[in-house]
């Protein structure tokens, strides 16, 4: 694909959907950049150009892949690493390689450099149960993208894999705060959002599984067992019809849980076996540990010999 197709490409999918450059643009860029970018006039940051597709739902890596110049390459391999470590929980290195990003001169002035980084903070701020400041820390990230940003519009906004993530960190802080009722309804207007606007596979298979995940943790944790039960079934369902298995047998475990509230033993145990030798299909031993553990605690069966 050559790249000065990129901005047709952006026109034709905007049209498609009847949205206007203002509405895509949003606190991105402004409106002229943004004709600019479609007219072929200039190229974007390959953040830019991701953001822009995942506003218009789909996934950026089947458009901008090719789009990475050397210095582009070497910012996503730190990057990259610095996702690694807040994934992994290594928090020390985190900071360092937070730091290292913040003096790098690409950083300095981008306001979406300037939103991954705050992202970042928090995440590593959370793993190490550090609160204070960063509920005020997720609001300024997600302004950055959203200047008006309000928790019962997300379903009106087009949203960036940022912005999602985001969204699911503020519903963290509400239930850490001890607030669930408002985390429920967070994760409720942001589900509406997956449902009201167009996603394709790839984009719907990495946020509404771990919107439909969080929401059902949450709905079981306030004892609203049967209401998490339905929304499991409608996330297991499209992780199969999606193909997007990695989430499956975590929310397959949230209504196991819910199973054995409402005291449908039988129920739980077969879904608890599904889901063990799904992640032992899949090489998911982490996941398939934790199956393990709960299935003994609360049932006393063997799901077998864990490695």
């Amino acid at each position: 694909m050559a790249e000065y197709l990129i901005g047709e490409i952006i026109q034709r999918l905007r049209k498609q959907k009847g949205i206007s450059q203002d509405e895509l643009a949003g606190a991105i860029l402004d409106r002229g950049h943004l004709s600019r970018i479609e007219s072929g006039k200039t190229m974007p940051s390959k953040m830019t150009i991701e953001m822009l597709f995942e506003r218009l739902g789909y996934d950026p890596k089947a458009f901008v892949d090719f789009y990475v110049d050397k210095e582009t390459a070497e910012i996503q391999v730190m990057m990259d690493e610095l996702n690694g470590h807040l994934r992994e929980r290594r928090v020390l290195e985190a900071d360092i390689l937070i730091t290292k990003l913040e003096m790098h001169r690409v950083f300095k002035g981008n306001k979406l450099y300037k939103q991954y980084l705050l992202v970042a903070k928090a995440s590593n701020a959370i793993t190490k149960k550090e609160p204070d400041g960063v509920f005020d820390i997720l609001l300024e990230a997600v302004k950055i993208t959203i200047p008006t940003f309000n928790e019962v519009d997300i379903e009106k906004y087009l949203l960036t894999k940022t912005d999602i993530e985001i969204i699911n960190m503020i519903a963290i802080m509400h239930k850490n705060n001890g607030d669930l009722d408002r985390a429920i309804n967070l994760m409720y207007f942001l589900k509406r959002g997956f449902d009201s606007r167009y996603m394709d596979n790839a984009s719907k298979g990495t946020h509404y599984p771990l919107a439909i995940f969080n929401l059902t943790k949450y709905l079981s944790l306030a004892k609203r067992y049967r209401e998490a039960i339905e929304l499991c079934d409608i996330g297991m369902k499209l992780c199969i019809d999606i193909s997007a298995l990695r989430l499956l047998p975590l929310i397959a475990l949230n209504k196991a849980y819910c199973l054995h509230e409402i005291e449908d033993d039988d129920s739980c145990e077969k879904l608890l076996r599904q889901a063990y030798y799904t992640c032992e299909m899949y090489g998911m031993l982490s996941t398939r540990r934790k199956i393990k553990v709960y299935a003994k605690s609360k049932l006393d069966i063997d799901l077998g010999k864990c490695i």
